[in-house]
């Protein structure tokens, strides 16, 4: 019984993934830092967005990423960003040493 439910867990799950919308590049400046990246992005909605790069920055799009506008600047290397609504989030970083 337990193979049969874990097989329809896993069947839902797939085709929960497959009925999402594909991935889409964004216009996201490029990090200047040693190792230049993004780690984390987390939109709320199809245009309402946020990431965290490797030059200590948060940016924030509200039209799908075709632009982006600085949010915050730190002085940590910004690892993880998370909303659960447009006025409450969670970002994540390491000090720089």
């Amino acid at each position: 019984m337990k193979k049969i439910v874990f097989g329809i867990v896993l069947l839902l799950n797939f085709v929960s993934i497959k009925s999402q919308s594909p991935w889409l590049a964004t216009n996201t400046p490029t990090p200047s830092g040693q190792y230049p990246r993004y780690d984390d992005v987390c939109f709320l909605n199809k245009d309402t967005g946020w990431t965290v790069n490797s030059d200590s920055q948060i940016l924030h799009t509200k039209d799908g990423g075709a632009t982006w506008m600085l949010q915050l600047q730190t002085n940590s290397y910004m690892r993880s960003i998370e909303f659960s609504s447009s006025k409450r989030g969670f970002a994540g970083g390491l000090e720089n040493a």
